[in-house]
């Protein structure tokens, strides 16, 4: 019975532990781990659905084919089976060798004698919560680091917008408001902020959370004493759980900066409409992108309608870039190129500039238009004037060069005529060489008055001068006028009455007059033709004076006319230029100092010359002459006396020996003793020698080593009275003026003649 009975509790038992069994291998089977098991040698025999699906087919050896690195699948066993517990995370490959990551619990099942019968190996993929930990890790980190603020808002009651509580701060906050992640977290919006509500942000915050639409604002000011005074731009936001998020930053600088870039827009768009020139900002294709507002004062086009215009449309009117287009050049040289060119009457001037980029190719030009009509006109104003300049220089040293021919040829006529007046003093009256020596003497005279020509070139010329009449000079002057024109031309007077009288040397005024009426005669040629001679007064203001004058006149005031017109053949510009050189001439007869010899005349009586003339329509001469208030007769008693010998000795000194010796016979044949010395220096020493018997110094202007007004001081510094007379070939005035206040006796125009030296010598030194 005992026996049966135990049989039976047998037999129940292993229904029992079957059941058990039955129902743990069910559980394993069905349980969401994935659990795998290995015989003590680290043979693999069982795995269940779960493991199947996660990690496939893994062999006998899993610590070697499932892990990723099989060190560690060894040290997972050789824990296991020193009889402990391996829990860890382990790198495993999935079915599709995909990497997991594992939450691995292993341990060792013994059976009752303590002895290891089989590994288990619990396997939880914690891929996806690793991965999740990952990224909030990162938002973590992003949230803390970034510079942009961030608030976290639970709104704990839905339907009041006071229960806003700030459940997290990050790190930047402290920086952009002044108060920390401590300072604000626990408390409600209206703690922190108070002065918020009045902007209606508390509400607006709610609204996000009641809609969950997210909102964005700029410029919102904390309006609190604890909170840095600056402008924010906010980002509201949405989150689960009643939340709301609020994203800021700080943009005080930017608007600050933006502010200084809309000023400097401003002011460049200002600066950039105020230039006087068309710029044009260009592609690289030519097409304009922006133009300034000249556009519209200089090319009479509105700035907006050229944008995407080529450049060669608008400035050329063409349908492709002209040959010598700057920009094409500027494509090529990567420098700057301009032209210029002329439309109508205006100049401009064309420059572009390309903008290189870091490659070093252009990328675009800036393209500039600029009127340059009066600085063209300035240039031209500027040669000419240059021209005028020039030719002023080349007379200028023409009339240097005439005055010394006229100094020098003085002197050999002073030669001539001296030793002529001589023998001519010495013979009777009834000697037939008298006709010859008066015939010398004659020519002797026209030779000095081309002296005097060539000196009044100069401007040095002796001027007699007294008030006159220059309607009166012209009658006088009249028949000889007639006798000296083409007998086809007919000479027309308009003579203004009652014109000022000027101050001038009547001869040299009708040589003037002669002058420029035999050269009107000559432009009208075999031809019919006329000749008027016009005199008036005019008031010249320094506006008229200012342009159009070859010889330029001087003071304003009231000037005397005289115009000499003809309806000749004219002259070109060049040609006027050149009709007061010495020596030129349009005609084939012409033998030079005309027109330059008036040229002279007008300078030594102050007055000023304006030419008219066009290329076969004529010509006009108009001169002018100061005027002055009256004129005044003027008696002039010769002291000429064909008798008179004086008494004395006079020194004479005159760098041409031929001078020293006609003028030594001379002041002889005159009852004077005379001491000669050939330069300033010589003279110095006889008359410091002699002073006590000299009674008069004949001093030479013009010589070698030391000259007249040098020698002439020194005189001075050793007699303050010594009495000089300087003899030269230049203007008794001009010598005159240098020599004024000096103690200068008195001046002798070279040539003399024994006569005039008889003449001044009377008045200075006593009688025999």
């Amino acid at each position: 019975m005992q026996k049966l009975q135990n049989e039976r509790t047998k037999r129940i038992n292993s229904r029992q532990i079957e059941e058990d069994l039955f129902l743990f291998k069910e559980s394993v089977d069905n349980s969401s781990d994935a659990v795998g098991m290995s015989t003590p040698d680290g043979k693999h025999f069982y795995q269940n659905k779960a493991f199947d699906e996660l990690f496939g087919d893994v062999g006998e050896n899993p610590q070697d084919t499932a892990f990723v690195d099989p060190a560690v699948g060894r040290e997972v066993f050789r824990a296991v089976m020193a009889g402990g517990i391996w829990t860890g995370e382990a790198q495993m490959y999935s079915r599709d060798r995909k990497i997991l990551t594992i939450l691995l619990r292993a341990y060792a099942s013994k059976d009752q004698a303590g002895r290891v019968v089989v590994l288990v190996g619990i396997h939880t993929d914690i891929t996806g919560r690793k991965q999740s930990e990952i990224e909030a890790r990162k938002a973590q980190l992003i949230t803390e680091n970034i510079p942009v603020g961030l608030y976290l808002y639970h709104l704990e009651d839905t339907s009041d917008d006071r229960t806003l509580r700030m459940v997290y701060a990050n790190p930047a906050v402290k920086a952009l408001t002044g108060l920390g992640p401590e300072d604000v977290v626990g408390k409600t919006l209206d703690e922190n902020f108070p002065g918020l509500r009045a902007q209606g942000i508390p509400q607006r915050y709610a609204e996000v959370v009641r809609t969950q639409n997210a909102i964005s604002f700029d410029d919102l000011i904390y309006g609190d004493e604890r909170v840095l005074q600056a402008s924010f731009v906010v980002k509201a936001f949405p989150l689960p759980g009643n939340m709301v998020g609020i994203a800021f930053e700080n943009i005080t600088v930017r608007k600050q900066m933006e502010e200084a870039l809309r000023e400097a827009a401003i002011k460049w768009q200002t600066t950039f409409n105020a230039i006087d020139s068309a710029i044009w900002l260009m592609d690289n294709d030519m097409r304009i992108m922006i133009a300034n507002e000249a556009t519209q004062r200089m090319l009479k086009r509105d700035p907006q309608e050229i944008v995407g215009c080529h450049c060669w449309e608008i400035v050329h009117g063409s349908h492709e870039p002209i040959p010598e287009c700057p920009i094409s050049r500027a494509k090529q040289t990567h420098r700057r190129e301009s032209m210029e060119l002329q439309i109508s009457n205006q100049w401009y001037e064309v420059t572009v500039d390309p903008v290189i980029g870091s490659a070093g190719t252009p990328l675009g030009f800036v393209h500039q238009v600029s009127n340059i009509t009066e600085r063209k006109q300035l240039e031209n104003e500027r040669r000419e004037f240059e021209t005028r300049l020039h030719q002023a220089q080349r007379l200028e040293s023409l009339g240097i060069l005439a005055g010394g021919i006229a100094h020098d040829f003085n002197n050999i006529l002073m030669a001539i005529m001296g030793h002529a007046d001589l023998a001519l003093d010495e013979l009777s009256p009834l000697s037939p060489a008298r006709n010859s020596l008066t015939e010398i003497i004659q020519a002797s005279r026209r030779a000095a008055d081309l002296c005097g020509q060539m000196l009044s070139y100069a401007g040095k010329g002796k001027v007699d001068q007294q008030n006159l009449s220059l309607g009166k000079l012209i009658e006088e002057t009249l028949h000889m006028l007639k006798t000296c024109i083409s007998k086809k031309a007919i000479l027309n007077l308009h003579l203004a009455k009652n014109l000022p009288c000027i101050h001038g040397d009547p001869g040299q005024l009708r040589q003037i007059l002669m002058n420029l009426v035999i050269n009107a005669s000559d432009a009208i040629g075999e031809r019919s033709g006329v000749i008027t001679i016009s005199t008036g007064a005019m008031d010249c203001s320094e506006q008229y004076l200012a342009n159009g004058y070859i010889v330029a006149p001087g003071k304003p005031g009231t000037y005397v006319y005289i115009e000499v017109s003809d309806t000749g053949c004219g002259m070109d510009r060049k040609t006027v230029e050149r009709i007061f050189e010495p020596f030129f001439t349009t005609k084939f007869t012409g033998r030079g100092l005309g027109l330059s010899a008036v040229m002279g005349i007008i300078n030594a009586h102050k007055g000023a010359l304006r030419v008219y003339s066009e290329h076969g329509k004529g010509s006009a001469f108009k001169v002018m002459f100061p005027a002055v208030e009256m004129a005044e007769e003027e008696n002039h008693t010769s002291c000429e006396s064909s008798v008179w010998r004086g008494s004395g000795t006079v020194l004479l000194v005159d760098d041409e020996e031929t001078i020293r010796v006609i003028s030594s016979m001379q002041l002889q044949r005159l009852g004077l003793e005379v001491l000669t010395a050939e330069d300033g220096r010589q003279a110095v020493e006889i008359y410091r020698e002699r002073m006590a018997d000299i009674a008069l110094v004949l001093l030479d202007l013009t010589m070698p080593h030391m000259d007249g007004e040098e020698t002439f001081r020194e005189l001075r510094q050793i007699d303050p009275n010594v009495r000089v007379v300087i003899a030269s070939g230049y203007s008794e005035k001009d010598v005159a003026s240098r020599f004024a206040g000096k103690g200068l006796v008195s001046c002798l125009q070279k040539p003399y003649t024994l006569p005039t030296l008889r003449a001044l010598l009377s008045t200075l030194l006593p009688r025999a």
